[in-house]
């Protein structure tokens, strides 16, 4: 038995039982590390008088595992399973994570993950679970889907087109010509962390940009560039709704890739952004008014500020990610509000 088990059964006998939080990290998808990477900070960021945490890698082949379980804040040394430190006869069933009374965080980012697949599997087990529903997972995940969403609630956005597997790649090529102007980027309509987008600065580009994308997904978003100030907000809660300071992302680098996102540290965030507050107060109108369109409870909103107006053209974040390069968990510190 484990010390964290043991200790964890010592506080029940005193009646001190502590809440079960259950981390499920890992996943099939292609932003699986930067799912080891949140999972690592979030659980170093609990409240250990209140939780007591146990671990679930997902792996790429998606099998489940049992992993690590922690009473207390563990080191700075302490590291979760990855696909390189397997052990298999860890290996569960899925629905053994299920326990009575505990509450399921899925630190999970990409397609399997975050897309309301996971979700939908913890309603069946009727597991209570942190972030967004099955619904507005789905459809915050796509895009494409986000984009129509937003166009309903009438938040501007930059010019796109859209590309489906199997279409006429010519007439899209077409459109792009007609409608936008270069450069563009090429996102697949279900990824995030940058995965799969490429910038085109001309047609030969555009259509190299398009093949990498349909290698992570049948359905691509080509969006106008800007020049622009990129700058997110967060949104915390359902009903009563809190959104945080505006943080500015800021770049050593021409391109915002996975990269420069996680691996070189090419970015810093300047929290709060040095906006003028009739900007700042824009922004948390549009955030707050997205509200009425999805069931919310931790989402990221990154908007392009140019000389005219804040944008929003890139899809919202509904479940934001804890790596420590990450705008919104700093800017609730900074509020003096915490995730757990």
């Amino acid at each position: 038995m484990s010390e964290a088990r043991i200790a964890q059964d010592v506080l029940v006998m005193k009646g001190m039982s502590k809440e079960t939080l259950v981390l499920l990290y890992g996943g099939r998808s292609a932003e699986r590390e930067v799912s080891v990477l949140s999972a690592e900070s979030v659980m170093r960021a609990i409240n250990y008088d209140k939780f007591f945490v146990k671990t679930y890698f997902i792996t790429q082949t998606g099998d489940f595992v049992k992993t690590q379980e922690f009473s207390s804040k563990p080191t700075d040394a302490e590291k979760l399973m990855t696909n390189d430190t397997i052990v298999d006869s860890q290996k569960i069933k899925p629905s053994d994570i299920y326990e009575p009374g505990a509450v399921v965080f899925p630190v999970l980012h990409g397609p399997m993950g975050e897309d309301g697949s996971v979700q939908g599997f913890l309603e069946v087990l009727r597991m209570p679970y942190v972030g967004t529903n099955i619904l507005s997972s789905s459809v915050a995940m796509d895009k494409i889907s986000t984009k129509h969403i937003l166009e309903t609630a009438g938040v501007p956005q930059v010019a796109y087109v859209t590309y489906i597997e199997g279409a006429d790649l010519d007439k899209a090529i077409v459109d792009v010509n007609a409608n936008l102007t270069y450069p563009v980027f090429v996102k697949p309509a279900n990824m995030g962390s940058s995965v799969g987008i490429s910038k085109a600065d001309d047609e030969a580009s555009l259509r190299s940009a398009i093949d990498l994308a349909l290698k992570y997904d049948s359905r691509i978003l080509i969006e106008q560039g800007v020049n622009a100030r990129e700058i997110e907000v967060g949104i915390l809660g359902n009903g009563d709704v809190k959104t945080t300071l505006p943080g500015e992302v800021v770049k050593d680098v021409a391109f915002y890739d996975y990269d420069a996102k996680y691996i070189d540290n090419k970015i810093t965030m300047d929290i709060p952004a040095h906006i003028a507050p009739e900007i700042t107060e824009e922004m948390w109108l549009r955030s707050n008014s997205l509200s009425c369109h999805w069931w919310l409870w931790f989402v990221t909103l990154r908007f392009l500020l140019n000389r005219r107006r804040p944008r929003l053209p890139q899809r919202t974040k509904h479940h934001a990610r804890f790596h420590p390069m990450v705008n919104v968990p700093t800017a609730l510190g900074k509020h003096g509000t915490s995730i757990l």
